[in-house]
């Protein structure tokens, strides 16, 4: 008797000779490639298309503007400062471009970290909105001085920002709906092996961290800017003096000292301050992880993210990921994290 046909097995030549149907191993792939194509659109061709409108329309207004034009109104309504009509087009422009820009390589750097959907769509959807926003503002005070002979007859801006922020609106609604809302929350990363430890043994573990360069170029800027108040007016002084003290904090906060030991993890910044402790009897597993601060977090510092995690994240590169009893995972970025976690599960698994 002749076996029957199974048209589902790619080894029955009677069959379709179709394979049996199987999750292709190239759909994920494909599905990210896709998935970032709408993000370039959304998030950095929609914006610039806005923008390059918006910078054209001003421009073929300016033969019939004022010129200077108001640039900037009072509480009043009145206009009260005036200026070039292209230090408007310039600024929208630019701010356009470089906002644009940097919305879309946050959002792509996202999804090739595993950041949640949610958190990609939002920052992928504020670019074509701020874009909106800030086009609408600038053309529309641009738009109401059209045929003007003196700029101080221009009216005031309530329904310009009104029609900014309903548009913007509009535009952040309807960019999230087209936004691809599929993908899950990446699995908890597998512990490290636990350090074996005798009854009694005690161990440490300490690194220190910093933020890159670049990042710690930061304070001194600020701390640059802080000078200039008090050199413009020395009256000044107290001003200068908080932008200074602001600077002086920020580079506290981008060096920091991690520690495992027989009370849990600690980072500690220079000076000694605690910014963030976990009690070893609140750890649950430890984990070595790679972190993309920008991407996963949104910058340098103690940070926290759309899947619940916070901690500490100075650089990029190999991070502990602590799981606890009483709250979501810590994460601390740091050179040789695995020996971290590893000793970190050791003692929890010595009591």
């Amino acid at each position: 008797m002749s076996r029957p046909s199974n048209p589902t097995d790619p080894t029955d030549p009677r069959g379709s000779g179709r394979p049996a149907p199987s999750a292709s191993p190239d759909g994920a792939a494909v599905e990210k490639r896709s998935e970032r194509r709408v993000i370039v659109l959304v998030g950095l061709v929609l914006p610039l298309g806005v923008v390059a409108a918006s910078v054209a329309l001003m421009i073929g207004w300016l033969p019939r503007l004022p010129d200077p034009v108001a640039t900037h109104w009072g509480p009043s309504g009145e206009p009260d400062a005036f200026g070039s009509p292209w230090a408007a087009i310039g600024l929208l422009a630019v701010i356009g471009v470089v906002f644009s820009v940097l919305m879309t390589y946050i959002a792509l750097r996202s999804v090739a970290h595993g950041a949640a959907p949610a958190s990609v769509r939002l920052t992928v959807v504020f670019s074509p909105v701020f874009a909106v926003l800030l086009s609408v503002i600038i053309a529309g005070s641009l738009g109401i001085q059209v045929g003007l002979d003196d700029a101080t007859e221009a009216g005031g801006l309530f329904w310009i920002f009104a029609a900014a922020v309903g548009a913007a609106a509009v535009t952040g609604l309807l960019t999230w709906l087209v936004l691809p809302s599929r993908g899950s929350h990446p699995s908890a990363p597998s512990p490290e092996p636990a350090v074996a430890l005798e009854p009694g043994e005690r161990a440490v573990w300490t690194r220190t961290v910093s933020a890159p360069r670049g990042i710690l170029g930061v304070p001194v800027a600020v701390g640059a800017l802080g000078l200039m108040p008090v050199f413009l007016d020395p009256a000044m002084w107290w001003s200068s003096a908080l932008l200074l003290l602001l600077a002086a904090l920020i580079s506290l906060l981008l060096v920091a000292r991690v520690t495992v030991d027989g009370s849990g993890l600690v980072v500690r910044s220079l000076l000694g301050f605690r910014m963030l402790r976990v009690r070893l009897a609140d750890v649950v597993s430890a984990a070595s992880i790679t972190v993309d601060p920008l991407a996963e977090f949104g910058g340098w510092g103690m940070r926290f993210d759309s899947r619940g995690r916070r901690g500490v994240v100075l650089a990029s590169g190999p991070a502990m990921q602590v799981e606890r009893v009483s709250g979501g995972p810590i994460v601390v970025t740091v050179q040789d994290a695995p020996t971290g976690a590893a000793l970190l599960n050791g003692l929890v698994a010595q009591g």
